[in-house]
Formats: C-alpha cells, structure tokens, sequence
C-alpha cells in the first residue's frame, strides 16, 4: 500500500475519461441536462437527470465488472450518459424518447472521437433500452436503468404507473 501514487492512478484514469468527460463537457449534452431538468422540475416521479444518468453507469459497470462481460467502460458510460436525452423531444411532443436519444447520442458521440462501430453500438443499446434490447450493452441498460430507480423510497410509488412487480424494492449489491 505503501508504493500507491496517487498521481499515477489519478492520470491514469484522467486518460480512460477522456472521452467520457468531452460528453460532460459538449454544449449538446449539457443544453439536453439543462432542459431535462427544466422539464422535469416539478415531476413527482423518477427524474431523468445527471444523478439518474450516473447511477445507471456506475450500475452497469459494477455488473459489468463482477459479471465478467468484457464491455469496454467507455461504451458503458456513454450509454448510460446518452441514453435519456431524447427525453426532451418526447416531452415536447416528438418521438420516443429512446429514438431521439438515439439520434442524438450519434452527433454528441461523432464529436467526442467515438468510431462509427462504437456509435453504432451505442445507438443500439440506447434504442432498445425501452423496448426489445438488441445487444448485451442494450441488455444491460436496461436492466440497470430498471435497478438503479429507488422506488422502495419513493414517496410517489402509490401513483406512478409502474406494476408493482417492475418498482425496484431494493439495492443492488
């Protein structure tokens, strides 16, 4: 324990988050998450916003971990940052939001150095989130966006639409 730099760790994975961190930063990302928020702010229910988008990641990666599926974590966060934007156009009477959330993770993704296989992948899973999971990082979402949802807390769960069987009533260790 003695020979752990902090340093080293720290720029090691300065350079894993690059590109996780220039979707944090991109104007698209951060005008969606500003409009998420202003929409949602006086929802009783789950929101969708950055601390929504992060428990789903850290989820997804932590199952991906002790799991072992071999998903490459930038791709896990990616998805998981992306995967609720299109929230915004579902709100204002567009598509569904796993569609445009879709669409839109495509130009975000293109600008932070994302491959044309990885966004296809990406997109994938995004769109499949909601409905019929096409890939395992799909599968994952969608499994984590379900799990990571405190509904055992939740002091609108008499309202919300959920069946009892889909509300998550615990954690997930």
């Amino acid at each position: 324990m003695e020979d752990f730099d902090i340093k080293i760790l720290e720029d090691k994975y300065n350079e894993k988050s690059k590109r996780i961190n220039a979707i944090l930063s991109n104007p698209d990302f951060k005008y969606y998450i500003k409009e998420i928020d202003r929409l949602e702010e006086n929802r009783i229910f789950c929101l969708h916003n950055l601390e929504h988008l992060f428990n789903v990641a850290r989820s997804m990666q932590l199952i991906n971990i002790e799991e072992n599926l071999g998903l490459d974590r930038n791709h896990i966060y990616a998805c998981a940052l992306l995967h609720d934007l299109g929230r915004v156009e579902e709100y204002n009477g567009g598509k569904k939001h796993a569609i445009a959330s879709s669409e839109i993770s495509e130009k975000i993704l293109k600008q932070v150095g994302f491959s044309s296989d990885e966004i296809e992948n990406i997109k994938n899973a995004i769109i499949g989130h909601n409905n019929v999971e096409v890939n395992l990082l799909g599968k994952l979402l969608k499994f984590a966006d379900k799990k990571s949802r405190n509904c055992y807390l939740c002091p609108a769960s008499s309202k919300c639409k959920w069946s009892e069987e889909k509300k998550n009533k615990g954690v997930l260790l």
